[in-house]
C-alpha cells in the first residue's frame, strides 16, 4: 500500500512542479509584456511632447496594456490552482488507509470488492483502480447526495461502484474534465475582517466621541461641570442567500462525472461572487452593506470635522472617462499625481502601513499609463510582476465589483480594509436534499449567512472622478 500512496504522491507532485512551471512562465510573459508596454507608452509621451497625436501608436499602447491586464488575471489564477492542487496532494498523502486500523491494506480491500462483485482480476487491479476505491469507500458525504442513508455498498461514488440492479460499471481512466467559464469577484475576505457568529447579529460599540475640556483655571477659580463622552454602537445582522438546483436521479447515479460535486462547487462559486458584490456595492436590505453604498453621502471634510458613519472622498480633478489625471502644462508632458497624494495624505499614518488602492482592472490598466513630470510611472511593480503592482508604493487589489472610470463614478478607494470592513458570518453553508418533492428530480436546497458593514469610516477613503 506504501508504495501506491507514495506512486499517487509523486504523480500529483509533478503536477504542482509543472502548476509552479506555470505560475513561472505566465509571470516571465507579464515581465516582458510590461516592458514592451512601456517603452511603446513612452513613445506615446515623446510624440504628445511634440504636438503630436498618434491614434495608431495609441491604439498600440492600450492593446498591449490589455494584454498586461489579461496576464495578470492569468497569473492570479495559475498561482490560485497551484495552492489548491498542492492541498490536494497534501490530503492525498495523508488519506492512505480505508479504516483507522493501520494494518488495513487498501489495496486488499479493492481486490476483494472489486473481483468480487465485477470481476475483475487482481492482476488487472492497477493504481488508478485502487485510488477509485478508496473514493468509493470514503465518500459518505457524496452517498447522502445521491440516495440518503443507504448501505454504502450502493453505487456511492460516480468514478467507481454498481447499482445492484443494473450491474454498471464506469471506466475509472475515463476522463472526467468539465471545462468552466471563469468568473472575476473582488476577494473581500482576504482584505477585510471576518468573525463568525451563533446569532442572527453582533453588535460593535464604538467610542467616537471626544472628551470635552474645561479649559484653563487658577487655583481658586470656580469649575463648572463638563460634558461627558457618550459610546455608541453599532449592529451587523447576518442575511440569508440561498439555491436549489435540482437534478435527476439517473444523472446523479449514472454520469460519468462527479455531478454532485460540480453542483456543489457551481452553488459555492456563485455564492461567494454574490456575497462578494453586496461586500462591495449592497445595499444593507437583507443583504450586507457594501462600503460602496456611503459614496453618496460622502463629503470632503476631514476626520476631525466629519461625523461618524460618513466616508470622505477626494475629487481627481477631472470628471468623465478618462480617468487620468489631467495633462500638466509646459513643455514635459505628464500627469498630476496631486489627487492620488492628497487621497493618502487624508488617511491617519496609523492606518497607512496596511494600505491599499482598490480598483478593477479598467481603472488599474487607465493608471498604469501615467507618468509624473519626472518621467517616473504612477503604478510600478513590487520586486517582479509576479508579486503584484503598486500605485505610488502602495499595493493594488483588484476588485472587479468596483465601478468603471466614469463622470462621477467612485471608481477608486484606499485606506486599511481590515479596519474598516467587517464581514459576519452566521451559520455555514447547509445542503437540504431532497428527492421527495419533485420527482424524479433531486433537489438540493442550500442556504448560507452572511453579512457585512463598514465599522470605521476613518480608514477607508475614497477618490471621486469629478472636479469637486
Amino acid at each position: 500500500m506504501t508504495m501506491q500512496v507514495n506512486s499517487r504522491k509523486m504523480r500529483g507532485i509533478v503536477a504542482v512542479r509543472a502548476d509552479a512551471s506555470d505560475v513561472k512562465s505566465i509571470a516571465e510573459r507579464l515581465e516582458a509584456t510590461v516592458a514592451t508596454f512601456r517603452k511603446e507608452n513612452d513613445e506615446r509621451f515623446q510624440a504628445l511632447e511634440k504636438g503630436r497625436e498618434d491614434i495608431v501608436t495609441e491604439e498600440k499602447v492600450d492593446k498591449i496594456n490589455a494584454s498586461v491586464s489579461e496576464l495578470q488575471a492569468a497569473l492570479e489564477l495559475a498561482k490560485k490552482e497551484s495552492a489548491t492542487r498542492l492541498d490536494e496532494i497534501e490530503a492525498m498523502a495523508n488519506r492512505s488507509q480505508l479504516s483507522k486500523d493501520d494494518d488495513v491494506d487498501i489495496r486488499s480491500h479493492a481486490v476483494e470488492f472489486l473481483s468480487g462483485r465485477h470481476g475483475v482480476e487482481a492482476s488487472r487491479l492497477d493504481e488508478a483502480d485502487v485510488d477509485a476505491y478508496r473514493e468509493y469507500a470514503g465518500k459518505a458525504f457524496a452517498q447522502f447526495l445521491r440516495r440518503g442513508n443507504q448501505d454504502p455498498n450502493i453505487h456511492a461514488s460516480l468514478m467507481v461502484g454498481s447499482d445492484p440492479d443494473g450491474g454498471y460499471w464506469v471506466p475509472t481512466q475515463q476522463t472526467n474534465d468539465v471545462k468552466e467559464r471563469l468568473f472575476e469577484t473582488s476577494a473581500m475576505r482576504q482584505h477585510a475582517s471576518v468573525m463568525s457568529i451563533t446569532t442572527d447579529s453582533v453588535s460593535f460599540p464604538n467610542d467616537v466621541n471626544s472628551a470635552v475640556s474645561g479649559g484653563w483655571v487658577g487655583e481658586t477659580q470656580s469649575r463648572s461641570e463638563t460634558a461627558t463622552p457618550k459610546l455608541g454602537e453599532q449592529k451587523i445582522s447576518v442575511h440569508e442567500q440561498y439555491a436549489e438546483p435540482r437534478i435527476t436521479q439517473k444523472n446523479l447515479d449514472m454520469a460519468t462525472i462527479n455531478a454532485e460535486a460540480w453542483l456543489s462547487r457551481k452553488i459555492a462559486d456563485i455564492m461567494s461572487r454574490d456575497e462578494n458584490t453586496a461586500f462591495v456595492s449592497g445595499a444593507g436590505v437583507v443583504k450586507p452593506r457594501g462600503f460602496l453604498d456611503y459614496k453618496d453621502a460622502a463629503v470632503t471634510t476631514a476626520d476631525t470635522s466629519r461625523a461618524w458613519g460618513v466616508l470622505q472622498y477626494v475629487p481627481s480633478g477631472v470628471s468623465g472617462a478618462t480617468g487620468a489625471m489631467p495633462y500638466l502644462s509646459g513643455s514635459t508632458i505628464g500627469h498630476n499625481p496631486d489627487a492620488l497624494i492628497s487621497l493618502i495624505a487624508a488617511l491617519k499614518p496609523a492606518y497607512r502601513g496596511n494600505a491599499k488602492f482598490f480598483m478593477n482592472r479598467q481603472t488599474e490598466a487607465a493608471f498604469r499609463k501615467l507618468k509624473d513630470l519626472d518621467g517616473n510611472y504612477l503604478v510600478d511593480r513590487v520586486t517582479n510582476a509576479a508579486t503584484g503592482f503598486t500605485l505610488l508604493g502602495f499595493p493594488i487589489v483588484t476588485m472587479e465589483d468596483m465601478p468603471d472610470l466614469a463622470s462621477n463614478s467612485f471608481s477608486l478607494a484606499f485606506g486599511d480594509m481590515a479596519a474598516s470592513y467587517q464581514i459576519v458570518d452566521g451559520r455555514g453553508l447547509r445542503v437540504l436534499r431532497d428527492p421527495f418533492t419533485d420527482k424524479p428530480y433531486v433537489k438540493f436546497y442550500t442556504t448560507k449567512w452572511t453579512g457585512g458593514d463598514v465599522v470605521n469610516f476613518d480608514s477607508l477613503k475614497l477618490m471621486k472622478f469629478a472636479t469637486s
